[in-house]
This record gives structure tokens, sequence and C-alpha cells, in this order.
């Protein structure tokens, strides 16, 4: 009996720091970036909606490159470079690690609440594009798969890339130049290059499985896709070990 009063209590401390870190995140000036994404991106999507040639494979098109390849790894590195890195530098996270809490489940706790938030922002991204371009161009026959699979990329981007940006905010103290790295020369020079060379991108993997759903657009034509399965297995590789490792980090590490 006193094992289960534990482990309920266990998951009432995961449940309250993943609810807690979850709404520190979303009422975070931070947060703010995310309002004026969508602003951003409503006025391009509409403005392009006007333009010619116009239709579900410019809209896709624009998702593809503006989404899925820029603002997914940009938001999800804003959000989770300091995600960790502010509770170090304020101290706050003194208080968790006197808790009966591991640090290995507070770690997966913080993680877990990142990827929440990125999850609710890329949502509300891809949202806010697909209405503003599809409300002037018109709904027609598959805009509903199209969103729906952009936000299932949006989604397995932010399970992802969340699990990478956790654990830079462990290692660097200024870990956002290095996300601001990552997205800009990483993710934006070396997986747009020709040849395998992108393989090394996380973009990569989520354009090849977006091309095995997606009809329309730029990444239905996505030549150097990897394939489903592959590309599935890859990803979760990658997350897995990153995972694993940034736990093994933040248990080693002491925090003043």
């Amino acid at each position: 009996m006193k094992e289960k009063e534990s482990a309920q209590d266990v998951v009432f401390m995961m449940y309250s720091l993943i609810k807690e870190t979850t709404r520190k995140a979303i009422i975070n000036k931070r947060f703010l970036l995310v309002l004026l994404v969508m602003l951003f991106l409503a006025g391009v999507m509409g403005y392009a909606a006007t333009q010619e040639p116009k239709g579900i494979e410019e809209g896709s098109t624009f998702l593809d490159i503006l989404v899925i390849s820029f603002f997914l790894p940009l938001i999800t590195m804003i959000f989770g470079s300091s995600f960790i890195r502010d509770e170090i530098d304020d101290k706050s996270i003194s208080f968790l690690l006197i808790s009966p809490l591991g640090k290995g489940k507070i770690f997966f706790g913080y993680y877990i609440s990142l990827v929440i938030v990125s999850i609710i922002a890329m949502l509300l991204v891809v949202s806010s594009g697909t209405l503003a371009y599809f409300s002037v161009v018109g709904y027609s026959s598959g805009v509903s798969e199209t969103y729906i699979y952009y936000g299932i990329l949006a989604i397995l981007g932010s399970i992802v890339y969340g699990s990478l940006f956790i654990i830079v905010s462990i290692l660097l103290e200024r870990s956002i130049y290095f996300g601001l790295f990552y997205v800009f020369i990483w993710e934006g020079f070396v997986g747009s290059l020709p040849g395998r060379v992108k393989q090394v991108s996380i973009r990569h993997y989520l354009r090849s499985i977006g091309n095995e759903l997606i009809e329309y657009g730029s990444i239905a034509y996505y030549r150097d896709a990897s394939g489903l399965n592959t590309s599935i297995i890859t990803l979760t590789l990658i997350t897995i070990v990153l995972l694993v490792t940034g736990a093994i980090i933040f248990r080693e590490n002491e925090f003043p």
C-alpha cells in the first residue's frame, strides 16, 4: 500500500511539474513571438493568395518552406534552448532537486512540457497560415488532408527538435547562439545542399515523411526523400539517443 501511495505521489509531482512549467512557458513573453509569427505568416500567406499562380500546390509549398523548414526549428529552439537554462540561472531549479523526484524524472518532465508548448505553438502557426491562404483561395479537395498532415509534421518536429534543444540548454549557458547556428546554418544551409549531406539534418527526414503523406507542393516532389520507414526510424533513434544522453548529463550535473 505504501509503494502504491509513493507511486501516486511521484505521478502527482510529475503532473504538477509539467503543468506549472507549461503554464510558465505559455505566459512568458517568448510566447508573444508565436503570436507575431502567426500574424506575419497570415500576412504573407494572405498576400500570396492574391497573386498568380495560386492554389493548393502553392499553398502547400508556402507551408513547407515557411513552417516546416523555418518556423518549426526556430520556435522550438527559442523555447527549448532556455527551458531548463532559465530555471538554472535563477536557481529556482534547486527547489525541484530537493524533491523526491529523481533528476531523470525532472528532466523528462521538462521535456514533456517543452513538447506540449511547442506543439501548441506550431499548431497555431500552421492553422494561421492555412486559414489565411485558403480563406482567400477557397477550400478545394485535399486542403483538409494537407492541413492535417502539416499538423502531424509540426508535432513530430516538436518532439525531435525538442529533444535536441533541451539538451543544449543544459550544456551551454548561451545556448541560444548554438540554436541560431543550428537553425540558420545547419538546417538552413546544410539541409538544402544537394546530395546525401542533407541527411544529417532533421528537416530532411521530416520532409521525407511529408513526401509520403502530402500530395501537393514542393514537399510532394522532394526527390531526395529517404522513405517513410527509414525516416520514422531515424527520427525515433535520434530522439531516444538525445533524451537518454540529456537525462544522464542532467543527472550527473551539479547545479547551484
